[in-house]
């Protein structure tokens, strides 16, 4: 199964996307081709195969391209084709994005090779990262690569089973935030989660400032990234250009959600550690030793995407906490994640997430860090699994931002529990976010590892950079194919236009 596009088509894509993003710097910088290739060859863009070829087809591109270009799709076209090698999807592509870049930018002069200057700056940017914070001590292992499928084939099957490709839908999961959710097994019998996305509607449909198709590539291009045992894996992007559905085949994670109704009856089905639970409130509240197995692999998979992902998730709450059915808790939804850049935190000032899951600093207005905004969500949760709900629980929006600016939640002493858990939520709970607990804290507090009897053991996998480029390229395939259909759509117009314009003379002669 392949994608629908060569590694040439992809890469040249991409390498137009750096170009586009950084050519409008102030600074021109002529194009010096081995010092160009020196810069080249610390980046993981291209292949060694065809690194020649796509550093050849940028410096042509920006060479022969003329300082005042006409914005009319023939110019533009003209300029790109005069850049050896590049495949006719690439061309069409290109052609779309400098359309609006000319229109947008109207300075072409600007749009000189800044590609040196650009990579001197992310280096020093990252050596300065590092020597700010050094990265944890990483055991490197290999991280499984996501396929990315471009052709769809639905069938029913001899046993009335509705089948996508290789993959039999078995049952409704339920309803995700961005679509269906149907449980499914391939020929080998090993169960999978397809979530299943209508690409236009998703267009039209409005989340915070972004439009939920835009949030569906950020999770798209995060999980890509991403691999560890305490975060759920995505094996597989199917994306046919010609058809309006979009599915993600992820780990099934058998036991559902942590605290919801399924969870507790399915988790009372395999085990009697629940019997003393009343079945008339199944759902209230776990016991020490489950609320400290499954809080543990939280803070480590937390853990994981703050140091080595440079992810902040944004929505941390018991509905985004999944567990299977080794009874091991996964984080899930990246829809509204922010990433840092270059390891930078800071600079988030939007009130995304789940209001009840919100910390005080998020309704201040200004900019504030993304960690502790992880971690007090992360200590909302907690005091559910501890409490069995939630520490602010009004269920008006004014009043509830009122509470977790002003309010001091109840600490009681859980029944069961020993008293150090109050400390650890009190901690996570600090409405200072710089007096909140920190994640190397709370993987050392005493109630967490059982005064040193459970140390927390994370396994890192090697640290990977999620940017703004993956999230562009995370649906490539679906992205040249609207972008020829603008193209088609551009010149169809155009020529409806001349047509009017014809007539109209014609009028004028009679």
């Amino acid at each position: 199964m392949g994608s629908g596009l060569s590694n040439n088509q992809v890469n040249n894509f991409r390498m137009l996307s750096l170009f586009q993003e950084k050519s409008l710097e102030n600074d021109k910088v002529k194009a010096d081709q081995s010092e160009f290739n020196n810069r080249l060859e610390d980046t993981t863009m291209v292949s060694q195969k065809n690194k020649l070829k796509f550093q050849t087809n940028l410096i042509e591109m920006i060479r022969n391209k003329p300082k005042k270009v006409n914005t009319t799709p023939m110019r533009v076209s003209g300029v790109i084709s005069k850049s050896p090698g590049i495949k006719k999807p690439f061309i069409e592509y290109a052609q779309t994005n400098l359309i609006h870049f000319v229109r947008s930018s109207q300075k072409m002069e600007k749009a000189e090779l800044s590609m040196e200057k650009y990579l001197n700056i992310k280096e020093s940017q990252m050596l300065s990262s590092q020597r700010l914070k050094p990265r944890k001590s990483l055991a490197v292992q290999n991280t499984l690569e996501v396929v990315q499928t471009s052709r769809l084939e639905k069938s029913i099957n001899v046993e009335g089973m509705a089948q996508i490709n290789q993959y039999t839908v078995i049952e409704n999961l339920g309803q995700g935030a961005f679509g269906k959710v149907k449980k499914a097994q391939n020929f080998k019998g090993e169960q999978f989660a397809i979530k299943i996305a209508n690409k236009k509607k998703l267009k039209k449909k409005l989340l915070s400032k972004s439009n939920a198709y835009t949030m569906l590539e950020r999770e798209i291009a995060i999980m890509k990234k991403i691999s560890h045992t305490n975060v759920v894996q995505l094996y597989e992007v199917i994306d046919d250009p010609k058809q309006d559905k979009l599915y993600l085949v992820m780990e099934f994670m058998g036991k559902g959600s942590i605290l919801s109704k399924g969870f507790f009856k399915k988790n009372k089905q395999t085990s009697n550690i629940l019997d003393e639970i009343d079945d008339k409130n199944i759902n209230s509240r776990l016991t020490e030793e489950q609320c400290r197995h499954y809080f543990s692999d939280f803070i480590k998979g937390l853990d994981y995407l703050h140091e080595c992902v440079n992810v902040i998730h944004r929505d941390i709450k018991p509905e985004n906490l999944l567990v299977n059915i080794q009874d091991q808790l996964k984080i899930a939804d990246f829809g509204v994640s922010h990433i840092m850049e270059d390891g930078q935190d800071g600079r988030i000032s939007n009130q995304t997430g789940t209001q009840a899951y919100l910390a005080p600093e998020v309704f201040k207005g200004q900019n504030f860090d993304g960690k502790p905004v992880d971690i007090w969500a992360g200590g909302v949760t907690l005091y559910q699994m501890v409490y069995g709900k939630l520490p602010f629980p009004s269920q008006k929006s004014m009043e509830l931002r009122q509470q977790i600016l002003e309010d001091s939640p109840p600490y009681p002493q859980p029944t069961g529990f020993h008293p150090s858990i109050l400390k650890l939520l009190q901690g996570m709970l600090e409405k200072n976010p710089e007096k909140r607990y920190k994640i190397d804290q709370i993987i050392l507090d005493d109630w967490l590892t059982d005064f040193g009897k459970q140390p927390l053991q994370n396994e890192y996998i090697q640290y990977v950079d999620v940017t703004e480029m993956d999230i562009k390229s995370a649906l490539t395939s679906l992205n040249i194919q609207m972008a020829l259909k603008i193209v088609v759509k551009l010149l169809y117009l155009s020529k409806k236009a001349k047509k009017k314009i014809a007539l109209k003379k014609q009028q004028k002669k009679i």
